[in-house]
């Protein structure tokens, strides 16, 4: 994991290969300056405190894929077929399951209704769920393999196509 200062183009090493961390894939940061990190390849998902140290919350999740916080609470996906969405805790006490059975979903965001909104990258759709759980809905179907969501500051839902190439806005 490197940084980059956008104002030098200077990258910095903040995790360095042959680390405790293997293969990290998305991050997200608290508040407090942790940085937490799924593990692809290695099933779980790491923290980096600001003081340099790591330790793993999250183990036994396979192909941990996207992260996103809010309000200092961790959402995290399983990018998989019967993929699920979950909150982890900073604590490593065990994940509570918000979806589950999903089709890839992958790189989620908070919505400013206060769902989890993520992408189902193979099924070219946008969907949602209720941090509380709860049936996920489809909000856009016919997407050429979206495989992330943001929202702009003023609310508006962006995806990345990564089969056509374009930043769509919904």
């Amino acid at each position: 994991v490197s940084a980059l200062d956008v104002d030098t183009g200077v990258a910095t090493t903040i995790v360095p290969v042959g680390s405790d961390v293997v293969a990290p894939d998305d991050l997200a940061f608290d508040s407090h300056g942790v940085m937490y990190m799924t593990e692809v390849m290695s099933e779980r998902v790491s923290a980096r405190l600001p003081d340099g140290s790591l330790r793993v919350i999250a183990e036994n999740v396979p192909v941990a894929n996207g992260i996103t916080i809010h309000g200092d609470r961790i959402f995290m996906d399983e990018f998989r077929v019967g993929g699920r969405v979950m909150e982890l805790y900073a604590d490593g006490r065990t994940p509570r399951i918000i979806a589950e059975n999903l089709v890839m979903p992958n790189a989620l965001a908070m919505g400013p209704d206060g769902a989890l909104y993520f992408p189902q990258v193979s099924e070219g759709e946008i969907w949602r769920v209720a941090i509380e759980g709860g049936t996920p809905e489809r909000v856009m179907a016919g997407l050429a393999l979206p495989t992330a969501v943001k929202f702009s500051p003023s609310g508006e839902l962006f995806t990345v196509e990564a089969g056509s190439g374009d930043v769509t806005r919904i």
